[in-house]
């Protein structure tokens, strides 16, 4: 029977690669985020060209 150290080692090392999976995730969430808003603002400053005189 494993100690209850062996199973926490065990768990941690099969978490591992999921909770690395989800930080890669995050990152490209606020990378995409980011886009999105630079794509808002770049279009809001052509509306605003088109509008004026």
């Amino acid at each position: 029977m494993p100690s209850e150290k062996e199973v926490e080692q065990l768990i941690d090392n099969a978490l591992a690669p999921l909770l690395a999976q989800i930080e890669d995730l995050q990152r490209a969430q606020e990378q995409w985020r980011f886009t999105v808003l630079r794509f808002k603002r770049r279009l809001q400053l052509m509306r605003d060209l088109a509008e004026a005189p």
